[in-house]
């Protein structure tokens, strides 16, 4: 008796210990692997690369998620913010204290059509110290002499994004605001 014999044979018992109780589509793409190895490699080969090629294709497109993130988000400007941090919700509380959350910011000037891009743990408060002079220096200069802002913040929850760091090194490249924008560095690390 040949070892691919006695494979068949033990084979057979367990297909009857499964088909006795367990799961008899299982032992039907067993049979079916044992009888076609070269297809079932061929299949296992096309899906782990179309699985690579859809990894690198998510890898690679941050920028577009933070676009659409952008996008899906409210512009305001300085003066609304300001308003906004001091709106008080059901319980009284400002939104500034009872809501801030880790995220980034896009601070958009308008006047000279470049950005800086910033994270906090506590946004708003974050967001709050460039238009107060604790901030980015260049940014608060600006709207000091009276140039034109928006702002956008993004929730890093919900964001797709691991880590704030993450998010903000790839928001800083989307809106170039380090080579021609407010940011001296590319994000933190």
């Amino acid at each position: 008796m040949t070892i691919f014999s006695r494979c068949k044979q033990n084979l057979a018992k367990q297909r009857k210990i499964v088909y006795n109780g367990v799961d008899r589509e299982c032992c039907k793409v067993i049979d079916w692997i044992t009888l076609h190895k070269e297809e079932a490699l061929l299949y296992v080969g096309v899906f782990l690369c179309i699985y690579i090629v859809l990894r690198f294709m998510l890898h690679r497109s941050p920028k577009r998620l933070i676009r659409k993130l952008a996008k899906s988000k409210i512009s305001m400007t300085p003066e609304e913010f300001a308003d906004f941090r001091l709106e008080k919700d059901s319980k009284g509380r400002t939104m500034a204290s009872a809501h801030n959350f880790p995220g980034i910011y896009i601070l958009h000037n308008h006047t000279q059509n470049i950005y800086y891009v910033g994270q906090g743990q506590r946004v708003l408060d974050r967001v709050n110290m460039h238009f107060t002079g604790k901030g980015n220096g260049d940014v608060y200069a600006d709207y000091k002499y009276g140039e034109k802002f928006t702002i956008k913040i993004l929730a890093l929850k919900g964001s797709g994004f691991d880590t704030l760091n993450e998010l903000e090194r790839y928001a800083i490249d989307l809106y170039d605001a380090y080579e021609n924008g407010y940011n001296k560095q590319r994000g933190n690390k």
